[in-house]
């Protein structure tokens, strides 16, 4: 229900205000390769539409060349539009920030900045939420993902 919906049912304006899920997604650091990974995350909802959150993804690729890491993240996520009128949920754009932290060998690490932005849609229950993303930036070129969780 939307904000209103609460008003005239005389009930406060509540919501769930934090998420905590897991993900799997398909991305790529370079032309030649891409990793699936797998991800969790937790955000909290600041107003009905402004989220930040923490995510670790982390990625493998079963090309012996290629580079595996983990991308500790922050982000911050603005929802544009919620067509069920559910809060935190809908249409949105993100930006990320962290680092990414390439595991060459047992020996051999590298953390550069990472950071780019991503945007997608937010399927959502008021416990229940399954999100849809594309995301882009530096050091990688793109990531692909679908994620699920609870809301609280």
């Amino acid at each position: 229900p939307s904000k209103e919906d609460y008003i005239v049912m005389g009930r406060a304006a509540t919501y769930s205000k934090a998420a905590m899920g897991i993900g799997a997604e398909l991305n790529g650091y370079s032309y030649n390769y891409f990793a699936p990974a797998c991800s969790v995350s937790l955000d909290y909802n600041i107003s009905r539409k402004i989220s930040f959150g923490i995510k670790m993804i982390g990625s493998y690729n079963i090309d012996e060349k290629a580079i595996n890491f983990l991308e500790p993240l922050g982000y911050l996520r603005l929802y544009l539009a919620s067509p069920s009128g559910e809060p935190g949920a809908g249409i949105f754009v993100e930006g990320l920030g962290g680092v990414s932290i390439f595991l060459n060998d047992s020996a051999v690490r590298t953390v550069v900045a990472n950071g780019g932005g991503g945007f997608g849609y937010r399927f959502a229950t008021r416990n229940f939420y399954i999100d849809l993303a594309i995301r882009g930036g530096y050091p990688y070129l793109f990531g692909v993902g679908l994620s699920t969780g609870f809301r609280f």
